[in-house]
């Protein structure tokens, strides 16, 4: 791993999950940030940059599908990991991976890795 340090974005209503999410995170060196819904998510996405959006695919306000059609709208272009309880769901836009709840933090880190990989490259 490249020591930029690389901004993650974990969209969760569920406190019990982004909570412990954006330690695990923290804790390994990315610079982190959390939303409990759709809107909050697109107030940050708006303000600031971010390399990685982990995205709930079931929040209030606005869905993660919205989200993710909204920020193709807006040109907003990022890669987003879908962590969803939904087994089959529709891939959505500007998908890179996904996660089915309840998912380890091993499984969540080499899915973060393997999405930032061509960042690190771009930066190096």
């Amino acid at each position: 791993m490249s020591k930029r340090c690389y901004r993650i974005l974990a969209v969760e209503d569920e406190d019990s999950i982004r909570v412990p999410l954006l330690a695990f995170l923290a804790d390994r060196g990315y610079e982190v940030a959390g939303a409990e819904n759709g809107v909050e998510a697109l107030d940050l996405l708006k303000s600031r940059t971010f390399d990685l959006v982990i995205l709930d695919l079931k929040l209030p306000y606005i869905n993660g599908r919205q989200l993710s059609q909204t920020l193709v709208e807006e040109h907003i272009k990022i890669p987003i990991l879908v962590i969803t309880a939904l087994e089959n769901h529709e891939v959505i836009y500007q998908e890179a991976g996904r996660l089915i709840k309840m998912f380890d933090f091993r499984s969540l880190m080499g899915k973060v890795e393997q999405i930032l990989q061509p960042r690190m490259k771009e930066t190096n």
